[in-house]
């Protein structure tokens, strides 16, 4: 539903949305990216996002690499013109991700040119929190232990209040991937 039937029409508005892993995905295209949640393919359109099924790549006759691709290059341009902003607490920064449609906030952090925005406030790697998809707090690698030790509570609070909950997991954004390296407790 919504979804454009040629692949030129739908790519300029591709992108990645986040998931909790306890979801039926079924022949939705997605990824793991923890054990608490996968990374879904959307169309954006008419306000509304639409899940990318593997029947859509079929019409559009690309494939799944074609796909992260495009998602890529557009969760890319819309962080261009996106501003990060910062709190500072203790002379330390915790950044939070301005986008043009707060849905898609938690997934820019997934944009290939993340690392470089976020390098000269926060360095890399950078830790992240992503309780619901609207929702994400960034900070530096030198700010670990002093911010999960003060944004707990946040995190859960804001897990349990929405209808859109992701994790309670700190994120770990290297070269390498993104990697679980804790986790608060929801009880």
């Amino acid at each position: 539903m919504g979804i454009p039937s040629k692949w030129v029409d739908a790519k300029s508005d591709i992108y990645i949305s986040l998931f909790p892993n306890d979801y039926e995905f079924k022949d939705f295209i997605h990824t793991k990216v923890t054990d608490e949640f996968s990374k879904v393919y959307v169309h954006s359109g008419q306000s509304k996002f639409s899940w990318i099924s593997q029947d859509d790549l079929n019409k559009w006759g690309i494939t799944e690499t074609e796909l992260d691709s495009q998602a890529n290059t557009n969760a890319d341009n819309l962080l261009a013109k996106t501003e990060i902003s910062f709190d500072t607490i203790e002379n330390r920064k915790l950044g939070l991700i301005e986008p043009e449609y707060p849905t898609l906030k938690a997934a820019l952090l997934f944009a290939p040119a993340m690392k470089e925005k976020v390098k000269k406030d926060f360095g890399f790697p950078f830790y992240a929190v992503i309780p619901v998809r609207d929702f994400c707090y960034i900070f530096s690698e030198k700010d670990l232990d002093f911010f999960s030790k003060r944004i707990g509570q946040v995190v859960v609070d804001e897990y349990k209040q929405s209808g859109y909950p992701i994790t309670t997991e700190i994120l770990k954004f290297t070269d390498k991937g993104i990697e679980a390296v804790g986790r608060y407790p929801v009880n």
